[in-house]
C-alpha cells in the first residue's frame, strides 16, 4: 500500500469519528451513485439473475483453489461456476490447468469429489479416460462410433487460468483481460499480507438460503455490528469509524479497532497471540495494524484482513435465493510450535460470527419479497453497497 493511500485512509477514519449527521457531500466519492432506495427487483428478477450469471460470473476472474493444495501431478479441485462444472488439475509438467468437468461423450461429470489426486481423468459412466492435460487417451470400443468421431481430437474444453496470491483463478471468458489487470490496485494493496505464504487453518462450505447479492452486501457495511454481532465483532470494531473507497469494480473498507493496540503484544486481542509466539504479518503499515481491512474482489469474494490472520468468503450463486458460501481462515506464517493453539481458538469465534449472519440473511431474502417493500434505503454506513450495485448494473448491461 502506498504511503499516500495509508494517509488518506487515516484521515478518512478521523473524519468519520468527527462526523455529525449525514455528510453534506453525500458521502464524498459515493455521491455519484445517488441516494435513492435500492430497487428490490434486483434481488428477485429471474431474467436479471440469468444475466448476472452470464455477464458477471462468466466474465470475472474468480479464485477457486489454493495452489499449494494442488502440489502434485493429478491433484485436483472442482467447482461449479454459473452452472458449469469445472476442474483445476495439476498437470504432469507441473502447470495448473482448468477444464470443463464434463465428459465429451454423454456429458457425465468426470471428477465428482471436491478434491483429490488421480492418475488420469476417468469418466465413471462409460470409462472415457482423459490425460491430465484434458485430452482423450482411450475409450471402450472406439470402433463402435461413426467415422466422424475422432478420439485424437477429443478433449475436455479448457478454461482460462492464472495464479496470484497463492490461489488459482479462473474465468469463463476467453477474451477476459489478464488477471493482474482485472485485480488492478488490489495487487499493491494486498501485498503486505503475504497471501502465498499464509497457512490454511479452516475451510467450511455452506449451502445457504439467500441470494449472492444479499450475502455480498452483508460484508460491505459495518452498520449491523451493534445488533447481530453485539457480543462478537462489535466490541472490537468501531462501526462509526470506517473509511471506504473503490478502485474499478472492487472496493475497500477499513474499520478502526476500538483499542488501537488491539492486536499489539499488549493489546486485548494480541496478548494471547504473543504468549503463544504468533508473530503476525511482518510488513503491515500502521493502518493495517489498527483496522480491519475488508476488500471486495468483484463480484463475490471478500478478504477480511487482520494483523495476524485473515478470512476469505467466496459466494457462488446457485439460484435466486440460494448460494454456495465458502469460508476459509488463514494464519500468518509462524515458527512457533504453539501458534496452532491460537489459531485453533479462532475457529469457534468465526463459527459464531457466521451463525449470526446465517441466522439473519435468509430473513432479508424473504423480506424483499414482501409486496409492501418497494425499495431498500441505505444509510451513510452502507454507501459501499451503492458502488457494488452500480458495478453489477454496469456488467449486466454489458459494460
Amino acid at each position: 500500500m502506498k504511503p499516500e493511500t495509508e494517509a488518506k485512509i487515516r484521515a478518512a477514519i478521523e473524519a468519520e469519528r468527527a462526523r455529525s449527521g449525514y455528510p453534506p457531500a453525500a458521502a464524498g466519492r459515493f455521491a455519484e451513485f445517488g441516494q435513492e432506495p435500492l430497487p428490490v427487483d434486483e434481488y428477485l428478477d429471474p431474467k436479471r439473475y440469468e444475466l448476472e450469471l452470464e455477464r458477471v460470473f462468466r466474465r470475472a476472474w474468480l479464485p477457486v483453489a489454493r495452489s499449494s493444495e494442488l502440489g502434485e501431478a493429478g491433484a485436483f479441485a472442482t467447482v461449479d461456476v454459473a452452472r458449469d462444472p469445472l476442474a483445476v488439475v495439476r498437470g504432469e509438467d507441473g502447470a495448473l490447468l482448468a477444464f470443463h468437468n464434463v465428459c465429451r461423450h454423454r456429458a457425465a461429470q468426470v471428477l465428482r469429489e471436491e478434491s483429490g489426486v488421480v492418475e488420469a481423468l476417468v469418466c465413471p459412466y462409460h470409462g472415457f479416460r482423459y490425460g491430465l492435460d484434458g485430452r482423450l487417451r482411450s475409450c471402450t470400443d472406439p470402433d463402435s462410433f461413426p467415422a466422424a468421431f475422432d478420439p485424437a481430437a477429443v478433449r475436455l474444453p479448457p478454461v482460462k487460468l492464472d495464479e496470484w496470491g497463492g490461489w488459482a483463478w479462473i474465468t469463463l471468458d476467453g477474451d477476459a483481460p489478464p488477471l493482474v489487470e482485472f485485480l488492478g490496485e488490489l495487487t499493491d494493496e494486498l501485498a503486505n499480507w503475504d497471501f502465498a505464504e499464509a497457512v490454511l487453518v479452516a475451510r467450511e462450505t455452506h449451502e445457504v438460503e439467500f441470494g449472492w447479492k444479499v450475502g455480498v452486501e452483508a460484508f460491505l457495511e459495518p452498520y449491523h455490528l451493534p445488533s447481530i454481532h453485539a457480543g462478537s465483532a462489535h466490541p472490537l470494531l468501531d462501526f462509526r469509524a470506517s473509511a471506504m473507497d473503490w478502485f474499478g469494480p472492487h472496493s475497500r473498507m477499513a474499520t478502526a479497532f476500538r483499542a488501537p493496540n488491539a492486536y499489539a503484544p499488549d493489546g486485548p486481542m494480541g496478548r494471547e497471540a504473543a504468549e503463544l509466539g504468533v508473530e503476525g504479518f511482518a510488513r503491515l503499515n500502521q493502518v493495517q495494524r489498527t483496522t480491519n481491512m475488508s476488500y471486495l474482489v468483484f463480484p463475490a469474494t471478500v478478504f477480511s484482513l487482520l494483523p495476524n490472520h485473515f478470512t476469505v468468503f467466496r459466494m457462488l450463486p446457485e439460484g435466486i435465493d440460494r448460494t454456495r458460501f465458502v469460508y476459509e481462515l488463514y494464519a500468518a506464517p509462524s515458527a512457533s510450535e504453539r501458534a496452532g493453539e491460537f489459531y485453533a481458538s479462532l475457529k469457534p469465534r468465526y463459527a459464531r460470527l457466521l451463525e449470526e449472519d446465517f441466522e439473519n440473511l435468509p430473513w432479508i431474502q424473504r423480506g424483499v419479497r414482501d409486496s409492501a417493500t418497494t425499495g431498500v434505503p441505505l444509510s451513510h454506513h452502507e454507501r459501499r453497497i451503492r458502488h457494488f450495485r452500480a458495478e453489477v448494473r454496469k456488467w449486466v448491461g454489458g459494460g
